[in-house]
């Protein structure tokens, strides 16, 4: 029997609505919508911005990160992501027009990342378990026991279309993180050096609001007290700025050396054991532990 025309419109329409429906479901069951490809490297000769993440012969990615503590407390990697998903039209057969909005875009909102301590390598709080009164004014301005945490949420913005790529800003290692390494006993000396591996599994919506998240993505961080530090000049001299440093890192305490002078800025105003690390910038002190002279 022949159907009527507006029953067989009508099931033209329901049957793009159960498709979606039924892509949207596998999307919310599949940890796979999105794929992390990597940490692009990002360079002075680019002027310091992520490339486009389609592609292209000057995209690098870092295999590892490098992050000195007596410069920096965090760390902002640029990952490139895969839209795994096809669109509506591709997953449906059904003309964009006929369906009337796409719902396998991405917006991401942030990221799980949890840490790992290659060997065991931390140690103390070096003020212990009574904290760290940093001003002066009676309360305690780090607490006690600082430690590394197992895993935190950070927040992030981006939008990935179907089936391309993106470049996603993320802080592997906030701030609060990388105070808790900078307190720890284990980096006090010099080039003391310790390997954290940070596992992301970004988080996101689809247009019709079905959560989706990414495979996990492991990325090894180096830790290191004073490894990226270049002498461009004496290091009694680092935090005279006789000379012009020759360049600016992108990031400085971040995967590319800094030279002394403008590691002696970046130090200048550090919320914890200031005059330590300049003293050891200066060639003045191996150790933060060492005593400070009278």
């Amino acid at each position: 029997m022949r159907m009527p025309t507006g029953w067989s419109m009508n099931s033209r329409i329901l049957t793009a609505v159960f498709a979606i429906f039924a892509v949207s479901a596998c999307v919310a069951e599949d940890p796979g919508s999105m794929l992390i490809q990597g940490n692009q490297r990002i360079t002075r000769e680019q002027q310091c911005e992520p490339q486009p993440a389609q592609g292209g012969s000057q995209m690098v990615f870092l295999a590892m990160g490098v992050m000195d503590l007596l410069q920096t407390n965090h760390y902002q990697a640029h990952m490139v992501v895969a839209s795994r998903l096809p669109t509506i039209e591709t997953a449906t057969g059904k003309e964009v027009e006929d369906l009337q909005i796409e719902t396998n875009e991405i917006t991401v909102t942030g990221a799980w990342l949890t840490y790992r301590v290659e060997g065991g390598t931390l140690g103390d709080a070096f003020f212990g378990d009574a904290g760290l009164d940093l001003d002066g004014d009676g309360e305690l301005d780090l607490p006690g026991n600082l430690t590394l945490p197992e895993s935190e949420f950070v927040t992030t913005s981006a939008f990935l279309a179907n089936a391309t790529n993106a470049v996603v800003v993320l802080e592997l290692v906030t701030p609060a993180v990388g105070m808790a390494l900078d307190v720890n006993t284990a980096f006090d000396h010099l080039y003391s050096a310790g390997l954290i591996s940070v596992e992301i599994v970004l988080t996101g919506y689809l247009t019709d609001g079905t959560e989706v998240h990414s495979t996990p993505f492991t990325y090894p961080i180096k830790v290191c007290r004073g490894c990226l530090v270049a002498y461009n000049v004496n290091p009694e001299e680092c935090c005279t700025f006789l000379d012009e440093p020759s360049y600016i890192p992108c990031f400085p305490g971040q995967d590319e050396a800094s030279p002394c002078n403008i590691a002696c800025n970046v130090i200048s105003g550090s919320a914890v054991r200031e005059e330590q690390k300049l003293r050891m910038l200066l060639g003045e002190s191996t150790s933060l532990a060492d005593p400070l002279p009278e």
